[in-house]
């Protein structure tokens, strides 16, 4: 019954309101998850890179 309703709803909308109402919301989340996964994995490798610092010894480098 419920799946009726949906698609009548679907079919008397336009193209851009479904637009609005499904896909833009779906993008913003998806970009916020992997902007999230992101900002976690190059706080993960300063992490790494900051324990690495602690044990390297001052190696002068050839320029």
């Amino acid at each position: 019954m419920l799946n009726i309703i949906v698609a009548k709803a679907i079919m008397y909308m336009n193209l851009n309101t479904l637009i609005l109402i499904f896909l833009i919301p779906l993008f913003i989340n998806i970009l916020d998850i992997k902007i999230v996964i992101l900002l976690m994995y190059l706080a993960e490798i300063q992490r790494e890179e900051d324990k690495l610092a602690e044990f390297r010894p001052n190696i002068p480098t050839l320029k």
